[in-house]
């Protein structure tokens, strides 16, 4: 996320991992912000196919999957190295309807917006990381190409369609309320059901789970809803469910439908504690979907900020433990999970 009056630079992971205190780290999901490119008006995943594949950014060739998107320690994207390990790997699923598990209508591509270069206010409105579809073969389920991705004959990459949003409802034309789709017509609209996976990477990065923060653009009040999915390290989950921004205890207005969504307020939305300064995130999902007067949901990711630390080395982690078996016993009857309808 960029901020107009506060600008918190990435931070080596070498230069932290051997402090005890975190470092805050600002990830912006764009295709600049990423170091994939230095002109902002460049985007990945735009267009009719793939972009070709990049360091930290891939298309996985694996039946039924889509883009692999590895954010460093430092919060950038790239291969992982000594020093700047993996935290997050980003993935995603479009139009989770009944279909077979086995063909790649399931796959979805990340895509990653450009960032403009403009005035302070506003200036990401319309831009982060959305989620779209690959473009499939069509036919009867007997014929096992049927649902796989179609391959441009001039670029020998995945085809992809559909809008550049993180999508959700239900689709009218091929299955109502998610049901079965009609092969022989599998593209095309809706795009929906859409979902972002993070997974982190706690053994050797920790991300604390009660300063974590997400921004969001195109996303507008009464209008577009979404589930939000935590695990934590220690296996405990907390799920959000159809959560939008008129909840004020967790949104937070930046204006022109830019709104941040900060994890330091889902203990008062829930009334009870279920995260707090120790916990560290594992997973974390989120999931547009549908809600009142059939209104489908469309939004970006524009980025994510944390406080982050290296992970404690075992011999560390030994002697830690020996102090810590009566605050585990402690946990153990905390409240870990949680829900609004």
């Amino acid at each position: 996320m960029r901020n107009c009056t506060l600008i918190i630079p990435a931070v080596l992971f070498s230069i932290f991992a051997t402090q005890a205190r975190a470092a805050v780290i600002d990830v912006n999901f764009t295709a600049k912000g990423l170091g994939f490119t230095t002109n902002g008006t460049d985007s990945l995943n735009r267009g009719r196919t793939v972009d070709a594949d990049l360091p930290g950014l891939t298309t996985s060739p694996v039946t039924g999957n889509g883009s692999i998107l590895t954010i460093l320690a430092d919060g950038s994207a790239g291969v992982p190295a000594a020093g700047n390990p993996t935290m997050i790997t980003l993935t995603a699923n479009s139009r989770m309807d009944n279909f077979p598990a086995d063909r790649d209508y399931q796959g979805g591509i990340l895509f990653l917006s450009q960032q403009k270069d403009r005035a302070c206010k506003h200036q990401d409105r319309n831009e982060g990381l959305g989620v779209r579809p690959y473009t499939v073969i069509a036919g009867s389920l007997a014929n096992p190409l049927t649902g796989l991705r179609r391959i441009h004959p001039a670029t020998g990459r995945a085809m992809i369609e559909g809008s550049k949003g993180i999508s959700g409802g239900v689709d009218l034309k091929h299955g109502d309320e998610g049901g079965p789709i009609d092969p022989n017509h599998p593209n095309g609209a809706g795009h929906v059901d859409e979902i972002v996976y993070f997974d982190f990477n706690p053994s050797q990065v920790h991300v604390d789970a009660d300063s974590f923060r997400m921004r969001f653009t195109k996303f507008k009040p009464r209008r577009d809803y979404l589930t939000l999915s935590i695990t934590l390290m220690d296996g405990s989950f907390v799920t959000l469910t159809s959560i939008s921004a008129c909840d004020s205890l967790l949104f937070t207005d930046q204006g022109d439908n830019v709104w941040d969504l900060s994890f330091s307020g889902i203990n008062a939305f829930l009334g009870s504690t279920v995260l707090d300064d120790s916990d560290v995130l594992a997973q974390l999902t989120v999931r547009a979907i549908e809600r009142p007067n059939r209104r489908k949901s469309h939004f970006l990711i524009n980025g994510i900020s944390a406080d982050v630390r290296a992970a404690p080395e075992p011999a560390t982690l030994c002697v830690m433990g020996c102090g810590a078996i009566g605050l585990l016993c402690r946990r153990r009857s905390k409240i870990r999970r949680g829900g609004r309808a």
